[in-house]
C-alpha cells in the first residue's frame, strides 16, 4: 500500500488511498496553468478541505511505500501529522 502525502505551503495533508494521484495531478497542473483556483483535496478523514492554488504556491507530493504487516520500508525518521484517533479511516 502507498500513503501520499500532500504539502501546500506549510500544510501537509494525508490523501485518500483510494485517490488516482496522477488524475489529482493533472488536475492541480490545469488550475495552476489556468492561473489558479480552489481545488477540494481529497483527504483521508472526515474533513473536506478547499484550498486556493497559484502559480506561486509550492506543492509536494510524498509517496510512502507501507508493507503488508505495516511496516514503513524506507522510514527516516520523521513522522508526519496524524490525527490517530481517525488513523482507521486513512487505511479504509
Amino acid at each position: 500500500m502507498e500513503l501520499t502525502t500532500l504539502t501546500i505551503g506549510t500544510h501537509r495533508f494525508l490523501l485518500r488511498v483510494d485517490v488516482d494521484i496522477d488524475a489529482f495531478q493533472a488536475e492541480l497542473l490545469a488550475t495552476v496553468r489556468d492561473g489558479g483556483g480552489v481545488i477540494e483535496i481529497p483527504t483521508a478523514g472526515t474533513d473536506r478541505v478547499d484550498a486556493l492554488v497559484t502559480p506561486g504556491v509550492p506543492l509536494l507530493f510524498e509517496h510512502r511505500h507501507i508493507s503488508e504487516d505495516g511496516a514503513d520500508s524506507d522510514w527516516n525518521g520523521s513522522t508526519p501529522f496524524v490525527p490517530w484517533d481517525e488513523f482507521d479511516t486513512y487505511l479504509a
